[in-house]
């Protein structure tokens, strides 16, 4: 029987990527031990809490994914200070730029799926901090050669390891879906606040503060603008409390850059997405462009709402949907599985035979 273990960069809240290392975790097995660089206990309710921890001195100075970030200079330390037992078989490991890094012995298979760089395209960084970057940076991309397997979604990643698999990212949307229209009178709309900048957020609230809309997502950077204007605050929420606020919205407005799970959970519920540009959903039907200077208008500005089937809507989100991803991973996960067995099962008979001949 394999000895399978999990590892990742940090359990610290409940987002998208902690929902895939549930799914990868649920499909290996329920008692599979989890190694991770930054562990905040208690913050993170549901299965991982419930399986063997170890985690690194990390967790005593890291809240949030931006503050491991912030110390990414300490990373390579405390990954190396995390040991992998030489008992453990296979290594699955969901990184998001970091724990392909924790130490593992020759032997053993690593399988890595760098799910998002979150180190690429920081900004306004100092020279301190964009020497460290680049020091993380070489780290990186010498332990990704580590991996026996390795999926990605990032370009440069793909370009560099010609044996890399892309693999899309994944969301759970099961809670969220396409609900009937006469439920709704349409007359709010929500945006998605996390790649504000604090300028921007401010003149879009004084821009608009005569009309009903809600910022959704993570907002401590937003800082004093959260005890000034708390009314347009609603804050990173289950998908219990997202889920009817996304069906009863007219439209999302939604700049991420990044793994846009946000604007996925509006298709999902039939709604359109106003973006600037994301890799991930092309513009066509759901998605809809939004000026570069949305954000430095002084006036309020209208956006056209086109007329669409919400069911194809929908359509578009499922591609993202996490129980393909479980489909796509287990079919992986068991092929590695086998031939590590068989490769076991042959390493055995030569040892039995070569006892024999003695």
């Amino acid at each position: 029987m394999l000895k399978v273990v999990v590892s990742c960069d940090a359990v610290v809240e409940r987002d998208f990527y902690i929902e895939c290392l549930e799914t990868m975790m649920g499909v290996i097995g329920e008692n599979v031990e989890l190694y991770t660089l930054v562990h905040r206990q208690g913050q993170v309710i549901g299965p991982v809490e419930q399986r063997k921890i170890h985690s690194t001195f990390l967790s005593k100075m890291v809240k949030s994914w931006d503050e491991l970030l912030d110390k990414s200079h300490l990373i390579h330390g405390a990954a190396q200070g995390l040991f992998i037992p030489c008992s453990v078989d296979l290594v699955v490991n969901l990184s998001r730029g970091f724990s392909q890094e924790i130490k593992v012995c020759d032997k053993t298979h690593l399988f890595t799926y760098l799910i998002e760089d979150i180190n690429q395209g920081k900004k306004n960084l100092s020279l301190l901090k964009r020497f460290f970057s680049s020091f993380v940076r070489s780290k990186q991309m010498k332990y990704l050669k580590r991996a026996d397997t390795l999926w990605t979604n990032e370009e440069y990643i793909l370009s560099q390891f010609p044996n890399a698999k892309q693999v899309t990212p994944a969301t759970s949307l099961k809670d969220y879906k396409v609900l009937p229209e006469g439920m709704f009178k349409r007359d709010y709309f929500l945006i998605n606040c996390e790649p504000l900048s604090i300028e921007e957020a401010r003149l879009f609230i004084e821009t608009y503060k005569d009309h009903k809309f809600k910022f959704i997502g993570k907002e401590d950077h937003l800082g004093e603008l959260l005890g000034q204007y708390p009314q347009f605050f609603f804050g990173n929420k289950c998908s219990g409390e997202l889920a009817p606020l996304y069906a009863g919205a007219n439209y999302v407005i939604d700049t991420e850059a990044k793994f846009p799970h946000f604007a996925l959970k509006a298709l999902s519920c039939g709604r359109p997405v106003f973006t600037i540009g994301n890799k991930f959903l092309p513009f066509g039907l759901g998605v809809h462009k939004l000026n570069d200077d949305f954000f430095a208008q002084t006036a309020p500005v209208a956006l056209d709402v086109p007329e669409e089937d919400p069911k194809k809507r929908h359509g578009i989100s499922a591609n993202y949907e996490m129980v393909k991803f479980k489909h796509i991973f287990h079919r992986e996960f068991q092929k590695i599985c086998d031939e590590l067995e068989a490769k076991k099962a042959s390493q055995a008979s030569k040892s039995n035979d070569s006892c024999c001949e003695a």
